[in-house]
């Protein structure tokens, strides 16, 4: 894999599916959500805040290139994850709208776990019903995990690792559930995993919690394999634009 510079300092990379994609260059600092959004919006015209999928698709990129070290760190997405309780049933819902609930109202949900808090909303607001209806839409609501899940990402026959098949990490990365695992194997690592709500104690009837996706990074904040699908809006990370 391979990155191209653009200009200075923008980036196109050759990951499959992506190739369209325009990145800029890391924060190099480590931004809670509100600080990361507007840094991606001041990076230049059109410039937002990147998907679980674009972070990981830069990642493979950038291995063995002068971006890899900075890439292979924790990096903060515009991908909300919502906690829905459907039939009985604690599920994940993941949304990467580039006005999605942790980028609209990430002050709002800065603001309430800067104090403790979980970062509620009715299941009836107008916002939340469109993220659940986008979420179903791509098949991308599955139940939530009651215990961190640990997967092999050695791939089997079929190519596939058990890490690039399991039904929540293509939930989360549903265009680089694969591309990640190798990038996890590649980096030295034979498992990922994935981080989630496990108490649900405390989210009110009728009510979602709201949490953002960020991806772990090789040396800070745990190791690469981890997927972080229970991240606050107050924890700090890197963050690189995308358009």
């Amino acid at each position: 894999m391979a990155i191209t510079l653009v200009s200075q300092p923008q980036y196109s990379i050759d990951t499959p599916g992506f190739e369209n994609r325009a990145y800029g260059a890391s924060s190099y600092a480590w931004l809670a959500q509100p600080a990361a959004i507007k840094f991606c919006k001041e990076y230049g015209r059109g410039f937002r805040m990147p998907t679980g999928d674009e972070i990981i698709a830069f990642r493979k990129a950038a291995i063995g290139t002068s971006e890899e070290t900075e890439a292979m760190k924790y990096h903060v997405s515009g991908t909300t994850v919502l906690y829905v309780k459907n039939d009985g049933v604690w599920h994940m819902a993941f949304d990467d709208d580039e006005n999605g609930l942790v980028i609209a109202r990430a002050q709002k949900g800065y603001d309430t776990h800067a104090q403790g808090k979980r970062w509620t909303i009715s299941s009836k607001d107008a916002d939340v019903r469109a993220a659940l209806k986008r979420a179903e839409k791509n098949n991308r609501i599955v139940p939530a995990p009651l215990e961190t899940i640990t997967l092999s990402t050695t791939p089997q026959e079929n190519a596939m690792s058990e890490y690039g098949c399991n039904a929540i990490i293509k939930a989360a990365l549903p265009l680089t559930s694969e591309i990640n695992a190798q990038t996890i194997r590649k980096k030295g690592h034979a498992k990922g995993r994935v981080y989630s709500i496990r108490d649900f104690n405390g989210i009110p009837e009728n009510h979602v919690e709201i949490r953002r996706l960020s991806v772990g990074g090789f040396l800070d904040f745990g190791r690469i394999g981890n997927l972080i699908a229970v991240d606050d809006l107050i924890n700090h990370g890197r963050v690189r634009p995308v358009r």
